[in-house]
């Protein structure tokens, strides 16, 4: 009923409220920062960097590294060749993969976008998991 004192008010006021509240954040947000940066890491090794030396394969470059975004970098991923004598050249990712493919890595591998993603999602399981347990 409206304006009964005993009502435990949504599953957030549980998420922060409490003893343990500042730890369970605390250890929500790390598990999402650990998370995010172990997708990146794993999304570059296996996705990103076999995409950019099969390119440079074909191309007749070497793989030489990959650059992420930055102010200066309009494309998001950047792959960087050296050619055979020995200069630089930089191509970005979205050039030779489909666009939904290359937002997506672009997402993932920026950490500034990728970091409140994941604190966004822990966030919303957790939630979830509050309302199954029934608390």
């Amino acid at each position: 009923m409206i304006g009964q004192g005993n009502d435990d008010g949504p599953a957030t006021a549980h998420f922060l409220a409490g003893r343990h509240g500042r730890r369970n954040t605390a250890i929500l947000v790390a598990a999402a920062i650990l998370a995010a940066v172990a997708v990146s890491s794993y999304v570059k090794l296996s996705i990103v960097v076999p995409a950019c030396r099969f390119y440079g394969h074909a191309q007749g470059l070497a793989y030489a590294g990959t650059k992420t975004w930055d102010y200066r970098h309009e494309e998001g991923i950047v792959c960087v060749f050296q050619r055979a004598d020995g200069s630089e050249m930089e191509i970005p990712l979205q050039r030779f993969t489909p666009f939904l493919k290359s937002l997506a890595l672009d997402w993932i591998l920026d950490l500034r976008l990728g970091i409140p993603s994941f604190i966004a999602l822990f966030t919303l399981l957790w939630l979830g998991m509050q309302r199954v347990a029934g608390r």
